[in-house]
């Protein structure tokens, strides 16, 4: 990230008068950066990163989340309800940005130029820690997946050399190899339930995940509302072949593709396994069982209309 800042630092400074920068030293600094710049009076937060990093930010806009009951529906509390979030390129993936229109850092510059501010909802998880096994809570800004793509997230991590599309799919051939479909309890509202077989579970606010893989193709990330897009009992070849279709979006019209719209939704692991992980905007944070929650108009954002 030091590099990416050099490359830019003079046209930032073309388009903000006072600012400075702070750079991470490791997982969840981002957070505690972000925390204390809003606390200190800071009313605009610029991020270098991916998706992960941008996580981690966007965390640092609110009051760390306890969780005493796991079921109770808490808000979360922004520290400045009129701070804003700029994005600026970087990462390994930085999905995030293709929804809200900003795939290069000229587009992203252009942006915090402009000044135009988009309030957008955020998505409300509360999961199981993988390490303490542990209630946590923490909000994401693109999507939440259960199944292959937490255990594809594990084995990127492993890939830091990589470029972001040529990581996702080495980890995903990997992960095709050795991942078994769990049996899966999913609730959408008061809409949908089922207790079923599953390869992936995408709860969207986003559109893309996994380096430009188009999973909710509808998903708007200011409807009030998730998209989610359930992968039934796919085979191993039967995913392998999706691929070709996942980035254009045309996969959702595959029979065992099931898709829903929804502001509440819950997904527990049936048959004692506990190896069914998460992939939380990109990071390996946790597994099942979970649940999901739209926090609507809940973050000001530097981007096109």
């Amino acid at each position: 990230m030091a590099d990416v800042f050099r490359r830019i630092e003079h046209r930032l400074d073309s388009v903000l008068e006072d600012w400075e920068v702070r750079f991470t030293d490791g997982p969840d600094h981002a957070t505690e950066l972000a925390r204390d710049a809003l606390s200190d009076g800071a009313t605009t937060v610029l991020v270098a990163g991916g998706d992960g990093t941008v996580n981690e930010v966007i965390n640092g806009f609110f009051e760390p989340m306890t969780v005493d009951d796991p079921t109770q529906w808490v808000a979360p509390t922004p520290i400045n309800p009129d701070a804003r979030l700029g994005l600026l390129a970087g990462g390994t993936g930085g999905d995030f940005r293709k929804t809200l229109r900003l795939p290069d850092m000229d587009a992203a510059v252009a942006a915090i130029g402009a000044g135009h501010t988009r309030t957008i909802d955020l998505g409300l998880l509360t999961y199981t820690d993988n390490q303490s096994r542990q209630h946590r809570r923490r909000l994401f800004q693109n999507i939440t997946s259960v199944g292959m793509g937490g255990l594809v997230d594990r084995y990127v991590k492993e890939l830091p050399r990589l470029p972001g599309k040529l990581a996702y799919a080495a980890a995903s051939f990997r992960a095709l190899l050795v991942f078994r479909n769990p049996m899966l309890m999913i609730t959408i509202d008061d809409t949908f339930e089922a207790e079923m077989p599953a390869s992936i579970v995408a709860v969207g606010n986003g559109r893309f995940f996994g380096g430009g893989m188009m999973v909710c193709p509808d998903a708007k990330p200011d409807d009030g509302e998730f998209d989610v897009t359930i992968m039934g009992d796919l085979s191993k070849w039967e995913l392998a072949t999706l691929s070709r279709t996942i980035y254009d979006g045309a996969h959702i019209y595959d029979p065992k593709v099931i898709t829903r719209r929804g502001k509440h939704v819950t997904c527990a692991s049936l048959g004692n396994r506990e190896d069914v992980y998460l992939d939380v905007d990109g990071e390996p944070l946790g597994r099942l069982p979970a649940t999901f929650s739209i926090v609507p108009s809940a973050l000001n954002i530097l981007a096109p209309a």
